[in-house]
């Protein structure tokens, strides 16, 4: 274990409570109006997340069991450090910005972003076609599994296995020849491929936010954005996780949202159309 600030997990345990808690409108893990108890969810509970719901790098979660539906978002407002171990399902989005570290089995056919270091110790299963953006470096000491994709933009190293179809991209190769891994001493099975779709090239999203661009940024009253699909969701978070600008469905490829309201600071901004999310920041001065 790298560190202990958050550990989450999804399965539920022989002489655990099967009580599950769902969350029931976008907010922070630690207010009760996030979750249609009206509670907190405690460390032996349950927990089905299908909103966008932030994680403080102050608070300590420890084997609490969740699970991101596909419509679910989970992930850090500002730096964190996040540990999985107990299993946990992510069928929706996980962002973090710090590193994640998996000593449990993560089963995720969605989305994680990781704008940190990415370290696995057991076993990660990605489905058909889950996406693993690693903004940083990333070590494998367990298995992978899959048909998605993993993209990093660091120092890439395996000492497990790479097993199924995954297209395994490492955006900086130190060598030239495959497996295109910098330091490779485990298992490369032969269906792995590397770089050969186009899910990396175009981060998350698969394409739909190709061409997104916001600008300025930093802003002052106003900021654009061009290249959105028609139909995306725009949504601006405050460094408390806190939804402050839902501005709606765009109605074309170049939406500019008034900022006039917005106090100073860094924000999180999360572009939505079905099951294709885009986060990134805007800083408002």
């Amino acid at each position: 274990m790298r560190g202990s600030i958050v550990a989450l997990g999804f399965s539920l345990p022989l002489g655990i409570s099967a009580q599950l808690y769902q969350s029931a409108q976008d907010g922070i893990w630690y207010d009760p109006n996030t979750w249609a108890c009206n509670c907190v969810p405690s460390v032996a509970d349950s927990v089905e997340i299908a909103h966008h719901v932030t994680i403080q790098n102050s608070i300590t979660l420890t084997n609490a069991w969740v699970h991101i539906t596909p419509s679910g978002w989970m992930g850090f407002a500002s730096t964190g450090f996040l540990a999985i171990t107990q299993p946990v399902l992510n069928e929706g989005t996980l962002y973090l910005i710090g590193d994640l570290d998996i000593d449990w089995l993560l089963e995720s056919p969605g989305i994680i972003e990781v704008n940190g270091n990415f370290f696995n110790d057991d076993d990660v299963d990605i489905g058909g076609g889950g996406l693993i953006r690693v903004n940083g470096n990333f070590m494998n000491d367990g298995t992978i599994t899959g048909g998605g994709a993993i993209c990093v933009s660091g120092i890439t190293v395996n000492n497990g296995d790479l097993i199924g179809t995954l297209d395994f991209c490492d955006e900086t190769p130190a060598v030239s020849v495959p497996p295109f891994i910098d330091t490779n001493t485990g298992t490369v099975d032969q269906g792995i491929v590397y770089c050969a779709s186009e899910k990396c090239s175009v981060g998350l999203g698969e394409g739909a936010f190709a061409g997104l661009v916001l600008a300025p940024n930093p802003a002052h009253d106003e900021v654009t954005f061009e290249g959105m699909p028609v139909g995306a969701e725009l949504r601006i978070y405050d460094g408390l996780g806190q939804l402050v600008l839902a501005p709606g469905a765009a109605m074309g490829t170049r939406t500019t949202l008034d900022l006039t309201g917005l106090a100073k600071g860094i924000y999180l901004v999360a572009a939505t159309k079905g099951m294709l999310r885009l986060t990134t920041r805007l800083v408002v001065e």
